[in-house]
């Protein structure tokens, strides 16, 4: 599941994008709880979604979930360049 596609929203967001089978973020879904909980605000003010790698997933649906993050975690990879794809003044980390 991805939240976003533009619109205003009360929450930020955070999204973590698992490669395949490859290149996973173990535990990414705890990683991501706990990710918010850290952020200022937690879970008042954040929101997580987990977005896993697909190649026929269509590249309109991806900005779709990317275009509303805040906060984009990836595996260190080619997914890297999925930083055109977010919003001026997100933040993009490489695992």
């Amino acid at each position: 599941a991805c939240m976003g596609g533009g619109g205003s929203t009360t929450f930020r967001h955070v999204v973590v994008y698992q490669r395949d089978a490859g290149r996973r973020l173990e535990g990414a879904e705890e990683a991501a709880d706990a990710l918010v909980e850290a952020l200022p605000g937690g879970t008042g003010a954040w929101r997580h979604s987990v977005v896993t790698h697909h190649e026929n997933l269509p590249p309109c649906l991806l900005k779709r979930c990317l275009g509303n993050a805040d906060v984009l975690v990836t595996p260190h990879g080619f997914q890297s360049m999925l930083y055109v794809l977010l919003k001026p003044g997100a933040m993009m980390y490489e695992v």
